[in-house]
């Protein structure tokens, strides 16, 4: 994988307006996957994995197994989720789910509070082939080295023309 895009969900394709928008009318907000993602989000991201071919990997919270499930059992629910709903690209991994002591023994650089940080590192060190790497997410997560690759959504509006238009100018940067 070449281009990596590592993909929050709440706050990027999921507007925190788009469910409560749904309700007030009457309509479906949510499905047996969860709350429905935001249209015009998912319009954003397919044209970003159109243009640039980029590989999904989540890094969203939603790929954290519930009690019983493992990692795997997670992964595949959110792979039929995306078939299911005919959402765009494919999701190709999702980051580890560390514990604290793993994320010590990275010795890192970075704040704890943003694990998911620490997570896309440890997927990145087991995926030297990628080239290129965005952060797709609303909340303040990139460790120190990661800032460049990171681009932050408003979460009441998810994935804009803007920050689309971001994630393509640097997909097609190739560096590290």
């Amino acid at each position: 994988m070449d281009k990596v895009i590592f993909l929050d969900f709440d706050g990027v394709l999921n507007a925190l307006y788009y469910p409560k928008l749904l309700a007030d009318h009457g309509q479906t907000w949510r499905d047996e996957f969860g709350v429905l993602f935001t249209p015009e989000c998912l319009t954003q991201l397919r044209r970003i994995v159109d243009t640039t071919q980029a590989h999904i990997i989540i890094s969203s919270s939603w790929k954290i197994p519930f009690q019983g499930e493992t990692p795997e059992i997670a992964l595949n629910s959110l792979k039929r989720l995306w078939i299911t709903r005919q959402y765009p690209g494919q999701i190709d991994g999702a980051t580890p789910n560390l514990t604290f002591q793993e994320i010590l023994d990275m010795h890192c650089d970075g704040d704890f509070v943003c694990h998911k940080g620490f997570e896309i590192e440890q997927w990145l060190r087991q995926h030297p082939s990628c080239t290129s790497y965005a952060i797709l997410d609303d909340e303040e997560i990139a460790l120190p080295h990661h800032k460049a690759h990171f681009i932050k959504t408003n979460p009441m509006v998810g994935l804009c023309s803007k920050e689309a238009n971001q994630v393509i100018a640097l997909l097609q940067t190739h560096y590290n």
